[in-house]
């Protein structure tokens, strides 16, 4: 059994949890998952690996409640325990040989990502264009307080610098003083979110400011028997089991739909 070490309440949807899993902390690197189910006849569901402590034996996970699996696991408190934790599975990012590197973005995955290599490299330095993070108040407190993690803030990459083939640094443009200077590095992570191709769609229907379909939870979109479902979506979180959820609902509400309008 898996006991849970921590949990934290990130935002209304989104938690954090902290499991006591030595065998996978033991092999776990950045860019793996692992597979869980709460009890003996759940659901099995993969989530990301967000941090993991080899001396403390535990691994993180954070999830957004979606579906009757991350609500029952959220239902779980410190002191309880999984049925499985499976991991760590996947192919892991390639760091080695990496000293510094830079990753660009400023939400959860930018600020994850960041943690993970902080472990892994000499220095890391965090490129955000805006003033302030959008990620969860707890990872911005991490991040903040590892002394590796350089926060280039209000900044954005003009360009990247190779010889023969690898990456050797970037140029970095500052928004407010206009200055542009040169960052050494050997790696560079992207992590900016995503680009939803609902081009097709925005005449028809709601969209925020990045062009994902405004939908509450129930998956219903602006206009009335179109649902939405996945990364497409308006939501805080955009994991596999977020898109599974989103499927199911989506399903099931436009069954719902055709069914009371049968002509």
């Amino acid at each position: 059994m898996y006991r849970i070490l921590e949990k934290r309440e990130l935002n209304p949807t989104v938690t954090l949890m902290k499991i006591h899993a030595p065998a996978v902390a033991k092999k776990a690197e950045p860019g793996q998952f692992v597979i869980l189910r709460t009890d003996a006849q759940g659901e099995r569901i993969p989530l990301t690996v967000a941090d993991y402590d080899r001396a403390a034996g535990s691994v993180t996970i954070i999830f957004q409640v979606v579906g009757a699996t991350t609500e029952k696991l959220n239902h779980l408190g410190v002191g309880d325990s999984l049925h499985d934790f499976v991991g760590p599975l996947g192919r892991p990012t390639n760091t080695a040989g990496k000293r510094r590197v830079a990753v660009v973005g400023g939400g959860d995955t930018a600020l994850q990502d960041a943690l993970f290599l902080s472990g892994l490299c000499s220095q890391v330095t965090l490129i955000h264009r805006r003033e302030a993070f959008r990620g969860a108040r707890r990872l911005v407190e991490q991040v903040q307080a590892r002394d590796n993690i350089v926060c280039q803030m209000d900044s954005t990459v003009e360009a990247l610098l190779a010889r023969e083939g690898r990456l050797t640094g970037l140029t970095i443009h500052g928004r407010i003083t206009g200055e542009t200077q040169r960052l050494d590095v050997e790696g560079l992570f992207i992590a900016v979110g995503q680009q939803p191709q609902n081009g097709p769609f925005a005449p028809l229907l709601a969209v925020d400011d990045g062009g994902y379909l405004l939908a509450g939870e129930d998956c219903a979109a602006s206009l009335p028997g179109v649902f939405a479902a996945g990364d497409c979506r308006a939501k805080a979180v955009r994991q596999l089991t977020t898109a599974v959820g989103d499927g199911a609902v989506a399903g099931l509400a436009a069954c719902r739909w055709v069914d009371g309008h049968p002509q």
